[in-house]
């Protein structure tokens, strides 16, 4: 019987992480024939759409982590019913952000949003070129939607201002890794490249008065997301490889 993953308390929330690690222990370190019976991979799927579902930060973050090295699985086969599965809702809050429904108020879920950002950054990495573009069409406009605009940037809450920098920071590194790809999603709409150079110039001139530096909400949610990152179940075999 598959664990019951419904908490009401923050002491819960830690044992659904607990729960989330041991499910990702299991799928790297039993072979497939194992871990692809469907009796027992559909209801791993389930529980981590259902940890994603209970829209606590905490049991999120460590939830969209532990996507992250079950989507790097050496099988497809093994991967790939984490993506279809959960893969959809973490993207779809993620577009969310960007229409300022569900914009990070917290450091903690500033942390769940660069947590979600750097999943679809893996499954860009491992898409085949032939697919890639497609999700780099969700992943550079969602980043763009991001960036607030240079006359808000000033009243903007320090999480926000975070999200702006990071969003940023980003694409910045982003344009260069995928050339082709991202020149060809920007020149299909003006309102990208409008928002990405206005962004940019803001950044020039904001350099050029004051040396660059992370602010205070995006160290605390990059620190939040490190520390929820380390392991709490420590094996005797290194699956680092998977």
């Amino acid at each position: 019987a598959r664990p019951d993953v419904k908490p009401e308390t923050e002491q819960s929330g830690m044992d659904e992480c607990t729960v989330l690690l041991t499910i990702s222990v299991f799928l790297v370190s039993c072979p497939k024939e194992v871990v692809c019976v469907p009796n027992l991979m559909k209801p791993c799927v389930e529980i981590f759409k259902e940890a994603w579902c209970t829209k606590k930060p905490l049991v999120q973050l460590k939830c969209v982590q532990t996507l992250c090295s079950v989507y790097q699985h050496a099988d497809r086969d093994v991967s790939t019913p984490f993506i279809h599965g959960v893969g959809g809702p973490v993207i779809e809050h993620l577009l969310g952000v960007g229409g300022g429904v569900a914009r990070p108020t917290t450091e903690l879920e500033l942390a769940v949003v660069l947590e979600g950002v750097r999943m679809v950054e893996t499954l860009v990495a491992l898409a085949e070129d032939s697919t890639r573009i497609n999700l780099i069409s969700i992943l550079v406009p969602m980043l763009v939607s991001y960036l607030l605009e240079p006359g808000k940037i000033p009243e903007a809450s320090q999480v926000s201002r975070a999200l702006h920098e990071h969003a940023l920071q980003r694409l910045m590194k982003f344009g260069p890794q995928y050339p082709v790809h991202f020149r060809t999603v920007m020149q299909a709409s003006l309102e990208l490249r409008t928002r990405l150079e206005a962004a940019v110039k803001a950044q020039q001139a904001s350099l050029a008065s004051k040396p660059e530096s992370k602010s205070a909400a995006l160290k605390k949610a990059e620190a939040a997301s490190a520390s929820m990152a380390k392991p709490t179940i420590q094996l005797k075999t290194n699956f680092s490889n998977f």
